[in-house]
């Protein structure tokens, strides 16, 4: 930032890496940076929301995901907004809402067919019981991008396991991710 003080992206890794430390007073001030920048507020609404859901607040964390989908809906970026309604759908899987999870998750895949998605979406099913879309997701995504050590090791296997776990069969979970010790 010395070299080069428009380089304002730079405040919201800062932002994030405060927050990581529990400096939320640092947080906010470099927060206060990023926002005149419609793309990198992007990150602050999704951070904030993340923030409200780890503290239990889920209309909290979804106003924030809200916020970031609209924004990325108005600068056209299609993953960007996919990924926001993406999370709420993570959030509420993960608060077992499995009907909004799975809605979020079909409004997601609606707006964006991103592999990364495609990987989010597989596992937020698999944690709501739609095993057989869920596994489906995983599969395509692996079929695609074989040479992909992310999606081959971690990835899918990640979607495969969470299926596994919701089945009652954690040995298979565990099984499913040793693929993943090189990288641990």
């Amino acid at each position: 930032l010395q070299r080069n003080p428009a380089f304002t992206s730079l405040h919201d890794t800062l932002a994030s890496i405060a927050l990581a430390q529990g400096d939320l007073a640092t947080m906010e001030k470099e927060e206060a940076l990023v926002r005149a920048q419609p793309d990198l507020e992007f990150g602050v609404n999704f951070r904030h929301g993340d923030m409200a859901a780890s503290h239990g607040q889920l209309r909290q964390a979804n106003d924030f995901y809200e916020k970031a989908r609209q924004l990325a809906q108005r600068l056209q970026l299609k993953d960007l907004e996919s990924s926001a309604i993406a999370e709420e759908g993570w959030v509420q899987a993960l608060a077992g809402n499995q009907r909004q999870a799975i809605v979020a998750m079909n409004v997601a895949l609606g707006t964006s067919q991103s592999y990364n998605l495609k990987l989010q979406a597989a596992l937020t099913l698999a944690v709501t019981g739609d095993s057989r879309k869920a596994l489906d997701l995983a599969s395509e995504v692996a079929k695609s991008r074989p040479d992909d050590t992310f999606v081959q090791a971690l990835g899918a296997p990640l979607a495969q396991a969470a299926e596994a776990l919701q089945s009652g069969d954690a040995s298979k979970a565990i099984e499913i991710l040793k693929a993943a010790t090189p990288y641990d």
